[in-house]
């Protein structure tokens, strides 16, 4: 999410008038703040910067906006840079915000904001500073201020030197009791308070899920996973019971006595993508570990909704777990899904079997690995020969799959009896525009790792570009940019080889040179984007 710019993103969002907005923002940023001394280092050199607007709102917000505020300054004190807590310190006066909060009323803010100061000294005293820190806060009064402190009913709760976990885990803290009892009011606003409170508790690095289950919490985490009409409430439920699930097998075995497996099976199927997501986590985490509870999730009809949720993550934005896809091959299915593709199932089942072998495919390389040890690419190389466009595209898809994995599963679509690749160019010949999009993926795929000699296969005995070549006056901008990123791919693995002008001539025998330059005036940004690259090898300059 980092490197997709969700940094500056959330940096923006800051500034809204929304309440709801900024509160999300922080809670998002504080989790990034909980990452490693790297990822919290972008929060420092993000454009625009986002610890001056979460000190503004530290200073101005709502109490609600300002305990998530909070919590991105303490979570990233943590383990940013030494340059960056001074440039907290003098540059923003992180210390005289803190101070400022020391008066103030509310319990579970004045404990993050003590936890804030506490950080910051014991960061000041690994580097033998902690007398200038102590000087700022002596400037400011504020030791009187912390000392007025002691008779206060919370002050019991900040951590002893060197133990900063019991804030963070904030078991100890009366806000886990106040949100204990919120979890057991009737009103929907308390309860989705209560549960979000616990959600975020138990996503922080050392889970107190053993205090959770003792306040005797999982039993109502259970019942809004069940309620199927406060959706919000589900979905952090489900979240929560979820992180429950990552730990130790007792904790799973806990959910199994609470009946949560039938529940996130069922879930798997709703509607509502975020749940069928955590969901699917669920069950992964529950049976990653435990062939026992493994075995109890198949029994309670996991794999089915699985799959389906598998082949929805090639269309959504959803992820499924890798251990749920563990889960299903470890049952052996494996083999039973390629006998149904060889076999003379009726076309509704060869259908739905090969969106599972697809989705199957799209995970780890020891996941595909696992498919074609069954048997899975002459399986797949015979479908394409097959009259029904859906399942030859359904099959390009899968081989995709195959061909963007390791070297040697690469190898193995061009060992395979039948072979692979001479029907995935006759399809990206004479295919219609959808179905040659996906058999040229399988191709991109396939050019990127495969052998030198395999290479050579393709552009001598199987003409491959020849059969590119032939596009190039394609109407479709999506295929026309898979075209030409498959001729630029040949023409860099060639110049590796120091054979690029071996190549170059074959496409100028196809007249194609020409063809490729006339492309320039083509309204695709990505069509432009390849030529250009491809120009480079005939030494040509293409603006």
């Amino acid at each position: 999410m980092i490197d997709a710019g969700v940094v500056p993103a959330l940096s923006k969002l800051l500034e809204m008038d929304r309440k709801a907005i900024r509160r999300e923002a922080c809670w998002a940023l504080s989790n990034i703040a909980a990452g490693s001394s790297q990822q919290v280092q972008a929060l420092f050199v993000a454009t625009p910067p986002v610890f001056p607007k979460v000190l503004e709102i530290v200073r101005t917000g709502t109490m609600d906006v300002r305990k998530e505020a909070l919590w991105v300054v303490s979570n990233g004190l943590e383990s940013c840079s030494w340059e960056s807590i001074l440039y907290l310190v003098d540059t923003l006066q992180v210390l005289r915000v803190l101070c400022e909060l020391l008066s103030i009323s509310d319990a579970a803010i004045l404990s993050v904001a003590l936890q804030c100061i506490h950080k910051l000294l014991k960061r000041a005293a690994d580097k033998d500073q902690v007398a200038r820190f102590v000087a700022v806060l002596a400037d400011m009064n504020a030791i009187d201020a912390i000392e007025n402190l002691q008779s206060h009913g919370k002050m019991e709760d900040m951590p002893d030197e060197g133990n900063t976990a019991a804030l963070i885990d904030g078991t100890n803290h009366p806000i886990f009791d106040d949100n204990r009892r919120l979890i057991f009011c009737e009103t929907i606003e308390q309860q989705l308070q209560a549960m979000q409170y616990f959600r975020k508790l138990l996503s922080v690095e050392n889970k107190p899920i053993d205090e959770v289950i003792d306040a005797g919490l999982v039993p109502r985490f259970v019942q809004f996973l069940e309620n199927d009409s406060q959706r919000e409430l589900q979905f952090e439920a489900a979240w929560a019971l979820t992180n429950i699930a990552s730990g130790e097998d007792r904790y799973a075995a806990t959910l199994v006595e609470h009946g949560v497996i039938p529940i996130f099976v069922r879930l798997m199927r709703t509607g509502d993508l975020r749940i069928v997501e955590q969901s699917a986590w669920g069950i992964g985490n529950m049976a990653g570990g435990n062939s026992e509870i493994r075995d109890l999730c198949l029994t309670e009809g996991a794999m089915p909704p699985l799959l389906e949720a598998r082949q929805a993550q090639a269309v959504a934005s959803v992820e499924i777990p890798e251990e749920a896809v563990d889960m299903i091959l470890a049952t052996g299915i494996a083999s039973h899904l390629v006998l149904l593709l060889n076999g003379p199932a009726s076309l509704a089942i060869k259908t739905a079997v090969l969106r599972s072998v697809g989705a199957i495919l799209s995970g780890n390389e020891d996941q595909t690995q696992h498919m074609i040890d069954a048997g899975v690419i002459p399986a797949l190389s015979k479908l394409l020969e097959m009259d029904r466009k859906a399942i030859r595209r359904e099959a390009c898809w899968a081989l995709s799959n195959i061909a963007g994995g390791s070297g040697q599963q690469v190898q193995a679509l061009f060992d395979t009896t039948p072979p692979v690749f001479p029907k995935v160019l006759e399809i990206i010949r004479t295919g219609t525009m959808d179905v040659r999009r996906e058999a040229l993926f399988v191709l991109i795929n396939g050019l990127e790792s495969c052998s030198w000699e395999s290479i050579l296969y393709l552009v001598d005995a199987l003409q491959v570009l020849r059969v590119l070549c032939e596009l190039l006056s394609i109407n479709s901008a999506a295929v026309l940019t898979v075209v030409l990123q498959c001729i630029h791919k040949l023409l860099k693995r060639a110049a590796d080889k120091d054979q690029v002008d071996r190549f170059i001539a074959v496409v100028a025998d196809l007249n194609a040179i020409d063809a490729i330059e006339n492309l320039q005036s083509h309204g695709s940004s990505e069509v432009h984007r390849y030529i250009v690259a491809i120009g480079r090898y005939f030494g040509r300059t293409i603006v």
